[in-house]
């Protein structure tokens, strides 16, 4: 074939090709519609996990089984999940999750709960921003603290409550950079820094972040067996595709059905694990 021949063939080809149809750009998804939901601890023994959470901080159990267990609280969600098997305890110094318990008053509580054979990790409590707070530890190596806050006006309460939840995190700006850039969620003060009170878009407070350079990045494991942080949305699919599309690392393959209603978790540039659960509004 005479070269020319050859090379206007090649050009009607390439002509032909660019003028069909191509596929649409994929269309971004709807903005991620995240609020704070509550929180879930890995427990190995369920019976254990009552007596402690029943029996020594006196909780109201809403409903239980062998796995699952659901305990009443006026703030948030909180769930207790059978595992079957806990990594080793975090060193209480970096733990990387964190509830904080509120009491009226802190001395008296402290004394009750030693009197029921809880394990304190400080001496004393310790002053803080809002108050002061001491650290106990569960059967199963959760680090948690209890607070008694002193400023503002605080009206009295119904014991045991959640006072807040949060992470400690190495990097506050990479924190800032996936909670609020990609997740939605805003910094609703510096100004207790080194922690920082994470807020929905509408101004209601979600979750702390404490920035703690000495924390660990989470490795691979059984993530359920710490306590992870639970979102939730309306729209698990759409949540799942916007995830995705920005960039974030979702563990599962596919939707899970869990106690807290059909769920998905992904993983935050510092190893930790959350969910996002399927609540209606």
């Amino acid at each position: 074939m005479p070269r020319s021949c050859f090379s206007f063939g090649l050009l009607f080809t390439l002509v032909l090709l660019g003028c069909q149809p191509q596929p649409a750009p994929e269309a971004p998804p709807a903005p991620l519609d995240l609020r704070f939901h509550g929180v879930r601890l890995g427990v190995t023994d369920m019976e254990a996990a009552l007596q402690f959470y029943r029996d020594k901080m006196g909780y109201t159990i809403t409903s239980a089984t062998d796995d699952h267990a659901t305990l009443a609280n006026t703030t948030m969600a909180f769930y207790l999940h059978r595992v079957s098997e806990a990594p080793p305890p975090p060193d209480p110094a970096t733990a990387r999750d964190i509830i904080t318990f509120q009491a009226q008053d802190l001395l008296a509580t402290i004394e009750q709960l030693k009197a029921r054979g809880v394990r304190f990790l400080d001496d004393a409590p310790q002053r803080n921003g809002v108050g002061h707070s001491i650290r106990f530890v569960d059967p199963f190596g959760h680090v948690h603290s209890m607070l008694e806050q002193q400023v503002g006006n605080v009206p009295p309460f119904a014991e045991p409550r959640i006072y807040n939840v949060g992470f400690n995190l190495r990097n506050f700006e990479a924190a800032r950079s996936f909670y609020a850039d990609k997740l939605g969620f805003e910094v609703r003060s510096e100004h207790y820094d080194p922690a920082f009170p994470m807020g929905h878009a509408d101004g209601s407070f979600a979750f702390m972040i404490h920035e703690f350079p000495e924390t660990p990045t989470r490795t691979e494991g059984n993530y359920p067996a710490q306590a992870t942080i639970l979102f939730e949305t309306p729209d698990l699919d759409a949540a799942w595709h916007a995830l995705e599309y920005a960039g974030i690392e979702v563990v599962h393959e596919a939707p899970q059905a869990g106690s807290a209603g059909r769920y998905v978790a992904f993983r935050d540039p510092f190893g930790n694990v959350s969910e996002v659960v399927e609540r209606p509004r």
